[in-house]
């Protein structure tokens, strides 16, 4: 089942300066059942503040681990779907000898900004490592796939 590492503990797998609090994870939507079934709670529909996703929350040896499908976010003027681009510009990583696919930060950026949450979005850029600045293209790819808010 392909997984990535998201959010902040994804940008501090990358280097980025961010404090993790829990495990971010993302599963393409078709693998939400068997993620469930994996972390021993279903994947549910969760809306809320324009966003939505399958979603469900464990805690596993005292860490949060947050597991979600099918992101979308709908903001106050765009609408950004679900897409493989992530998928594509995940990063390997190596962490104890073990490969892990790491989410590019610049999709949470990109989903902060559909959603109109400039102090999400602040926070996510400001932690860029030096040297690796947020890749302004791929941004611009998801949002210009981003539809009108309705």
């Amino acid at each position: 089942m392909p997984v990535l590492v998201a959010g902040s503990t994804g940008r501090a797998l990358l280097g980025w300066d961010v404090r993790p609090r829990d495990v971010d994870l993302e599963v393409d939507g078709p693998h939400a059942a068997h993620a469930g079934e994996a972390l021993g709670a279903p994947l549910h529909r969760e809306a809320g503040a324009g966003w939505s996703s399958l979603r469900a929350r464990v805690v596993i040896d005292g860490v949060e681990v947050d597991c979600s499908a099918a992101v979308a976010v709908v903001g106050p003027v765009l609408a950004l779907a679900p897409d493989a681009a992530q998928w594509a510009a995940a990063v390997d990583v190596r962490l104890a000898g073990v490969a892990i696919r790491v989410a590019p930060p610049e999709e949470m950026l990109a989903r902060a900004l559909a959603a109109g949450d400039w102090g999400r979005a602040a926070r996510i850029a400001a932690g860029a490592p030096a040297g690796r600045p947020v890749d302004a293209a791929y941004v611009a790819r998801r949002l210009a796939a981003a539809s009108a808010a309705r």
